[in-house]
């Protein structure tokens, strides 16, 4: 698989994981969650990429 291919998952884990971790901090969840809050930014991040990259759609 090429770099562009896998495009949807850079995106997911450049932008939505730390978006998401912002966003988390910025809520004030951060103190509930047992990890850092970009690790479930991460996680996100890469389902979404990867879904993107199997189903070949961004949305």
């Amino acid at each position: 698989m090429g770099f562009f291919r896998l495009m949807p998952l850079w995106f997911g884990i450049g932008f939505i994981a730390p978006l998401t971790a912002q966003s988390i901090s910025a809520l004030g969840w951060a103190s509930t969650l047992p990890v850092s809050p970009i690790v479930p930014g991460l996680v996100l991040g890469v389902v979404w990429g990867g879904s993107t990259v199997l189903r070949g759609r961004w949305i």
